[in-house]
């Protein structure tokens, strides 16, 4: 895939017949959206905007798995990259 970074993380866990290992392979360039297009609503859009915005804090990102925590992640990251947001 030429000119898109891909991310993989490999997960080790063990079960009740030996290991068993779990491979992800994201394309990052997939996951940055705007976050009306995550399926929120304006409120909450707007909500997540503004939390955004502020300078100091910790935001808790809380889901069941596949239902799009890093997806958000993501875009939030994005938002903030793109008007000089600290991202580290």
């Amino acid at each position: 895939m030429r000119g898109r970074w891909l991310r993989a993380t490999l997960s080790a866990f063990p079960t009740l017949f030996g290991e068993r290992l779990v491979i992800k392979i994201v394309d990052e360039s997939l996951l940055a959206r705007e976050f009306q297009e995550l399926g929120m609503s304006k409120d909450v859009a707007d909500e997540a905007q503004r939390l955004l915005a502020c300078r100091h804090g910790v935001l808790l990102v809380n889901a069941p798995p596949g239902q799009g925590r890093r997806t958000t992640f993501y875009s939030m990251l994005a938002h903030l990259k793109g008007r000089g947001g600290a991202t580290s």
